[in-house]
């Protein structure tokens, strides 16, 4: 019988019924599973089950007062303290791990060596086919990590686990199944909300960093769609219409950033001196 892997297999679940059982396959050999659920009544909830994993819910205080998830990182860290492996996988409930992915985690969590996380190269699947050029490629996920060594996690939407040291790279494929695109966009529209409530939140020398970060987003991405779409070369695409779709997500959040800091001038010009 193969052993089970050392590793705790993060998962935040809602109404997720048509893919999670995909993502659960994927993960069969590692050792723990646990699914924070956000009130699913799709049988999101009877799934896990099913499959013997850990199920719990969302802290009410990483929710809305309507329920609803809006501090993704205090979600991922009440995970993070309820694991019992020594790492911790990251995985999205629309996607899943190669084969060969899983054979490296059973490789690299049992490894007593210095490396504490691992950035692992993302995929795009549509309607059943890998993608080989996208705009954002290469995209390396910083998503495996040892749980020691690991303080927390900081970020509401664009979470990230605090973890010292520089990721060591995986290239055996962590897959990202493309959803419809009213799918995309109404997630898309949900995580613009949080950054406005995160933009509010951030200090002036901050928000001016985050509306600089967000504008050479755009740049990077035009330009790197240019090049990709009339270097030639590709066999499989991402479709136009999706890239279209994610530099408009880009162009969404820059503008989110500028009205903020517009809004701070207006504030500060009509105080009372």
């Amino acid at each position: 019988m193969t052993s089970r892997i050392p590793c705790t297999v993060a998962i935040l679940t809602f109404n997720n019924a048509s893919t999670l059982s995909r993502a659960l396959d994927s993960v069969a050999d590692a050792e723990e599973v646990i699914v924070s659920d956000g009130g699913s009544t799709d049988g999101t909830q009877d799934i896990v089950l099913k499959y013997g994993r850990t199920l719990i819910g969302q802290p009410d205080s990483a929710k809305n007062p309507e329920g609803r998830l809006v501090d993704f990182g205090a979600a991922r860290d009440h995970m993070r303290m309820l694991a019992t492996q020594p790492w911790i996988m990251e995985l999205g409930s629309d996607d899943y791990l190669s084969p060969d992915l899983m054979t490296d985690l059973r490789r690299v969590c049992v490894d007593r060596g210095s490396v504490n996380m691992y950035a692992i190269r993302a995929q795009y699947e549509l309607n059943g086919r890998l993608i080989d050029c996208a705009t954002t490629y290469p995209m390396y996920l910083p998503r495996l990590f040892r749980s020691a060594v690991c303080t927390g996690y900081v970020g509401l939407t664009n979470e990230r686990a605090v973890v010292p040291g520089v990721p060591v790279r995986l290239e055996s494929p962590y897959v990202i199944p493309v959803p419809p695109t009213k799918v995309i966009a109404r997630k898309w529209l949900h995580y613009l909300s949080l950054d406005r409530r995160e933009f509010r939140q951030l200090s002036p020398d901050d928000l001016a960093k985050q509306s600089a970060h967000t504008r050479s987003q755009v740049r990077w991405f035009l330009r790197e769609f240019t090049r990709i779409r009339f270097g030639g070369g590709c066999a499989s695409p991402l479709p136009v219409h999706r890239e279209m779709m994610r530099v408009g997500f880009y162009l969404a959040r820059h503008t989110l950033t500028l009205t903020e800091r517009a809004h701070r001038r207006v504030g500060a010009s009509t105080r009372p001196v």
